[in-house]
């Protein structure tokens, strides 16, 4: 079986999932729950909002509009912090932690990678011998001959 190309399996991919009304829909389903997603993110920041709001029993309603845009950001630096350091340490301790049976496929994928190169190395060292074996005949027929 012949390995597709990476433009083959971008042409096939999109062939299976760009094309058709039903793709279509599954994308629009996906960006409408995308877009529910960050409203409903936006509503705890403005739920915060209020309820420092009230909490510190604020009065000039000013003070809303300014606490909202201090907010976000505070928020950019926590995300940002978030994406670039934590993510990183949570995914990290997550692999380390994992059940047995996670950890257990992470060590089948990295030992099958370590066959692999094995493989990868052992089969160069036969096509080398083959080169070998191929220029000795040759030189042999040109001997008889």
């Amino acid at each position: 079986m012949k390995q597709m190309t990476i433009d083959e399996i971008r042409s096939e991919y999109t062939k299976t999932y760009d094309k058709g009304v039903l793709n279509h829909g599954v994308r629009f389903w996906f960006y409408l729950q995308r877009g529910l997603d960050l409203i409903n993110q936006f509503k705890y920041l403005i739920l915060g909002v209020v309820a420092v709001y009230y909490a510190l029993k604020l009065e000039w309603i000013g003070w809303f509009v300014v606490l909202f845009v201090v907010s976000i950001p505070i928020l950019i630096i926590c995300g940002f912090f978030y994406t670039h350091k934590m993510a990183k340490a949570l995914e990290w301790t997550n692999m380390v932690f994992s059940s047995y049976f996670a950890r257990h496929n992470i060590d089948l994928a990295e030992k099958n990678v370590e066959y692999l190169s094995k493989n990868a190395e052992l089969l160069e060292e036969i096509r080398d011998i083959l080169k070998l074996n191929e220029k000795e005949r040759h030189q042999r027929e040109k001997v008889i001959r």
